[in-house]
C-alpha cells in the first residue's frame, strides 16, 4: 500500500481497533478529483501483529476529504463506512 492515496478516520474516532490488532482505512482510486457515480474506493483493514493487510468491501459512498467514513464498533468484529447502491431499482 506504500504510495496509494489512503485516509483513516479523524475527528473523535481512531482508525484503530478496539483491542489494539487492526487498523482500518481508506483507500481511493485518485485524489485528484471527486468521486463520480460508479467510482468504487477500498475498505482496507492491516492487521498489525501479523503485518498483512486486506480489502474488507468496496464502498461507492466515499469523498476525498474523509474516504468513506470507516469507522470501529465497540468491537474488532463491527467495521462501519459509508457506501451507496450505484445501480438503484
Amino acid at each position: 500500500m506504500p504510495g496509494e492515496p489512503v485516509l483513516h478516520r479523524f475527528f473523535d474516532t481512531s482508525p484503530i481497533s478496539p483491542s489494539g490488532r487492526f487498523l482500518a482505512l481508506s483507500r481511493l482510486p485518485c485524489e485528484n478529483r471527486a468521486p463520480v457515480a460508479g467510482d468504487a474506493g477500498d475498505v482496507v483493514v492491516i492487521d498489525l501483529q501479523r503485518g498483512t493487510e486486506g480489502v474488507v468491501a468496496q464502498s461507492h459512498g466515499w469523498e476525498v476529504q474523509v474516504g468513506a467514513d470507516v469507522q470501529w464498533g465497540r468491537s474488532d468484529a463491527e467495521l462501519y463506512f459509508n457506501d451507496v447502491d450505484p445501480h438503484p431499482a
